[in-house]
């Protein structure tokens, strides 16, 4: 089913997945809804040095892209890992709203920005290099400058004992 409303474009699928989308964007360009099992969890890399501040100045749970279009589906979570030199978690977040370009000055060059309501963490948590699951994500992600990528479920797993946030 499509319906067009206040300049939006939603389908409905027969799982009950819902997609919404700009109607002058193309349909490649649906997001679609994540519901019970189907969430997935996301991975996104914040740099000190490349960005020059850290995650938490933003104010807010919220990532940006360099892509117009997120491989992620509204409903899916967000965890945030910040570095280079001490790897912390820095967020975790359930992906809600996006958002278009104007964005603050040191945010030009990014496409899109990927927001959620609040941070399921309490506080900030120092990740241990030593764990075995964050070696596989720091040799998967972090060493090839992978910024913004899907989570194994044994990372996922990693990152619930560390965080006490579960789903």
């Amino acid at each position: 089913m499509l319906q067009i409303e206040n300049g939006l474009r939603s389908c409905t699928f027969s799982h009950g997945r819902v997609c919404p989308t700009d109607v002058d964007k193309i349909p490649s360009t649906i997001m679609l809804e994540a519901t019970g099992s189907s969430m997935q969890h996301w991975y996104v890399y914040h740099s000190t040095e490349t960005m020059g501040h850290p995650y938490r100045s933003l104010g807010e749970s919220a990532v940006f892209s360099k892509n117009e279009v997120p491989k992620l589906l509204l409903g899916d979570s967000i965890w945030v890992i910040e570095g280079p030199k001490d790897f912390t978690l820095v967020d975790c977040f359930i992906y809600t709203e996006t958002d278009d370009p104007p964005f603050r000055a040191d945010y030009g060059g990014f496409k899109l920005k990927l927001a959620g309501d609040r941070s399921l963490l309490a506080s900030e948590l120092p990740l241990d290099k030593g764990n075995a699951w964050f070696k596989d994500l720091h040799s998967r992600f972090i060493t090839k400058q992978r910024f913004f990528d899907r989570l194994t479920d044994e990372h996922v797993e990693g990152l619930q004992v560390v965080s006490g946030v579960s789903f």
